[in-house]
């Protein structure tokens, strides 16, 4: 089947040239979205949606922590 298969001309890998277009998306993105895909397909997702809530919850509040301590804002309150 791949033996048969040819690539239009001019879209080559080989015919990139500096200012054509390229994916706005990553590899991580693909990642993630086919891992979505695979949770809603299993019905995970709605076993499991409160947990998922809460694990993203802690993953913001633990971000928003480092942010405070790495600009020093987290310390004011403290120093009065």
């Amino acid at each position: 089947m791949i033996a048969g298969y040819t690539y239009t001309p001019g879209h080559k890998y080989a015919e990139w040239r500096s200012g054509d277009k390229v994916a706005a998306y990553g590899l991580t993105a693909l990642v993630a979205g086919g891992a979505g895909v695979a949770l809603v397909k299993s019905g995970l997702l709605v076993k499991f949606w409160k947990l998922i809530v809460v694990g993203i919850a802690a993953l913001v509040g633990a971000l928003k922590k480092l942010w405070s301590r790495i600009t020093g804002r987290g310390n004011e309150m403290h120093a009065q």
